[in-house]
């Protein structure tokens, strides 16, 4: 089972989007060998999400009103095996926190970005093949030939309306179908028609 933690400030907006959105994904279409989690660099343990971020997410198929809070710790870190800040302060303290783990942690956006950018489409959802595809994003970036990722950040929609909300879940799900699709090899289905 491959593990991924997202982070975010509080884990109460964004982070419990991604850990929800690519649950859902895991479970419909990985045969559930991925799962997320989620933690914030000022998470307060226990603390539930928004009552935006409950409306947005339940708008977009998911359920995370019973999510609970949990704080960025260390061995966290460690036992992740890839690790995606929502935006680039986000990242610079994870690694503030585990500086031996810069390999396996990017920002959502910049590994969708990186794993665009790279030759040749993901071979598959097994793991050694996920963990060797991560490992090519972070050569990539760390290379001359790295890629210019203009916008690194998620928004933090705290204190805004609903509409910012709907807008970082639709931002979100749009990262993690990029994840899907470029790191574990998986074809979305698309979606159905109107009629």
């Amino acid at each position: 089972m491959l593990s991924v933690l997202f982070v975010c400030t509080g884990n109460i907006c964004r982070s419990p989007l991604g850990e929800a959105f690519l649950n859902a994904r895991s479970e419909r279409l990985l045969g559930g060998g991925v799962r997320a989690s989620s933690a914030g660099t000022w998470g307060r343990e226990g603390n539930p999400p928004t009552r935006e971020t409950v409306a947005a997410g339940a708008e977009r198929g998911l359920d995370v009103s019973l999510h609970e809070a949990s704080p960025l710790l260390a061995d966290r870190i460690e036992q992740a095996d890839l690790v995606l800040g929502l935006t680039a302060e986000h990242k610079d303290e994870i690694l503030r926190m585990s500086p031996g783990a810069a390999p396996k942690v990017f920002t959502l956006k910049e590994l969708t970005a990186l794993l665009r950018a790279l030759d040749g489409p993901a071979t598959g959802p097994g793991r050694d093949e996920v963990l060797a595809r991560i490992g090519e994003a972070h050569a990539l970036r760390s290379g001359r030939e790295r890629p210019r990722i203009p916008d690194l950040d998620v928004s933090d929609p705290m204190g805004l309306g609903i509409d910012v909300y709907r807008a970082i879940a639709a931002e979100i799900e749009e990262a993690v179908d990029g994840l899907v699709r470029d790191l574990f090899g998986v074809r979305l289905p698309a979606p159905a028609r109107e009629v």
